[in-house]
């Protein structure tokens, strides 16, 4: 049992907390992207495919029902992290 499934009284806010946090990430990373891939030049749009792979690598991760894909859904955020400060 993880810690979602449990029907303790802020198990549903809590979920619904986790899911808004997750699509504020992936919006967040899609508009860097964005603003990266339309800034010209190859490096710019090289960094903006690298945070389009992170954005959608933390994706997967949230909606993922596999359990090993869950296990290494810290993978992304941890890619995302090094990644942003470069």
């Amino acid at each position: 049992m993880n810690q979602h499934d449990s029907a303790g009284p802020h198990g549903s806010a809590s979920r619904l907390a986790s899911v808004l946090l997750a699509l504020v990430i992936i919006e967040l990373t899609a508009a860097t992207a964005y603003i990266h891939v339309n800034l010209g030049g190859p490096l710019f749009w090289l960094n903006g495919l690298g945070y389009l792979a992170l954005a959608t690598a933390y994706a997967v991760g949230v909606a993922a029902t596999v359990s090993i894909i869950r296990r290494f859904s810290w993978l992304p955020r941890l890619g995302l992290a090094a990644y942003t400060p470069v």
